[in-house]
């Protein structure tokens, strides 16, 4: 066989395999840099809303408020980590998604059966609660769930909106202070107009 036939032939076989080498390294080098798998998208009912103030917000179910209200019947309106946690596992498979905060809220805002009413209207109150309210805001301000404590059957909101009604009706009705000064100078006018009257008389 002729030398220069068996030696192009080796340098064919060693290009081929050569290709061969070079393609299987680039296959490797591609795969390591392939976009990482997506985790499983949470279903649409689940996405959870932003809130201002970075606090997240999602509607609640029937069966949460079922699970809530059982909780608290049996424990008390307490421990409200450990029912999130337990809405967190039977609703949202394991999702974290309630927070021990979002509970309380629920519960006190909504479910309390003791709550005087769903919605807050103006004639709900009493004239008691009202003055309640103003003596308990000048003892601790704007701390409305320290205060709605204090006032049976009401909430953090309905306090908080009913003390912002009176100030309303406060700044609409202002005290007329040029009627009161004249009130108060209504004694000492009517002494001056009886010294005129009595100087006149003299003459």
């Amino acid at each position: 066989m002729n030398h220069n036939f068996i030696s192009a032939m080796l340098q064919e076989y060693t290009l081929k395999n050569l290709a061969m080498l070079q393609m299987q390294e680039y296959l490797h080098h591609f795969q390591s840099f392939q976009a990482p798998v997506q985790p499983e998208k949470v279903p649409p009912a689940l996405v959870l809303t932003p809130r201002k103030g970075g606090a997240r917000d999602l509607t609640w179910r029937e069966e949460e408020d079922t699970i809530l209200l059982a909780y608290v019947k049996n424990h008390g309106p307490k421990n409200w980590s450990k029912i999130a946690k337990k809405l967190n596992i039977e609703i949202y498979t394991g999702c974290d998604y309630r927070r021990g905060k979002h509970c309380r809220e629920r519960w006190f805002n909504h479910l309390d059966p003791n709550l005087k009413s769903k919605s807050y209207t103006e004639s709900d109150w009493t004239l008691e609660e009202d003055e309640l309210l103003q003596d308990l805001h000048r003892k601790h301000g704007n701390a409305w769930s320290k205060i709605a404590k204090c006032i049976t059957g009401r909430t953090e909101n309905s306090v908080r909106n009913r003390w912002n009604s009176l100030n309303k009706k406060q700044v609409k009705n202002p005290i007329n202070k040029q009627e009161k000064s004249e009130n108060n100078n209504t004694e000492p006018a009517e002494v001056n107009q009886g010294f005129v009257e009595d100087t006149f008389k003299l003459e």
